[in-house]
């Protein structure tokens, strides 16, 4: 269990594994009006209850790859319509159906080789869903399959630890910058 190291008075007696839904939950209203409320699980489930109908769990299934017991959702998830999105602390992504929770399509997003935790909360906008790791690098995912648009790597942005770009979401594409005015431009456009 997070939290209880040094042990205080609210910590239980004996402590439980850190499996724990560390992240907002995600209200989405489906076609017809059902509304879902969808949270991930540090052990790699999500899970789609029903808000209107005092939490009824409508699915769960279980969207990680299975590569140890904290290889799930940490921070987060982004939503559409149509497909939920989780990256994991294992490293990669999952796009889930909203309707049913079945997994849409993975993407490992394998970089160099080394482990790489994907466990920060995505963004979606028409057509990309956007994904930081934990080697600073920015992946941009078509929502469709998941292909890899482009990935931006911070590591040679020079002084500072953040990203050093600024994006615009301008008429369905995304605009990027980096700091210094008229070094590098890339744009993205959702289809």
């Amino acid at each position: 269990m997070g939290g209880c190291n040094p042990k205080t008075e609210n910590c239980p007696e004996k402590q439980g594994p850190d499996l724990d839904i560390g992240n907002s939950p995600i209200l989405k209203t489906m076609a017809g009006g059902k509304r879902l409320l969808l949270a991930g699980t540090k052990d790699g489930y999500i899970l789609a209850v029903d808000p209107d109908r005092e939490g009824t769990v409508v699915w769960k299934k279980k969207i990680s790859e299975n590569r140890g017991r904290l290889d799930g959702i940490v921070w987060g998830g982004a939503a559409d319509d149509q497909k939920g999105y989780y990256g994991f602390n294992a490293g990669g992504m999952a796009a889930i159906q909203l309707a049913t929770g079945d997994r849409a399509w993975f993407n490992p997003i394998v970089t160099g080789g080394a482990r790489v935790s994907h466990a920060a909360a995505p963004s979606v906008v028409p057509g990309v869903v956007f994904l930081g790791g934990s080697d600073g690098k920015l992946h941009a995912l078509a929502i469709l399959d998941g292909h890899q648009l482009w990935e931006f790597d911070r590591s040679g942005c020079g002084r500072g630890n953040g990203l050093c770009w600024i994006g615009l979401l301008r008429d369905q594409r995304l605009e990027t910058r980096k700091r210094a005015p008229g070094v590098w431009r890339g744009v993205v456009h959702a289809k």
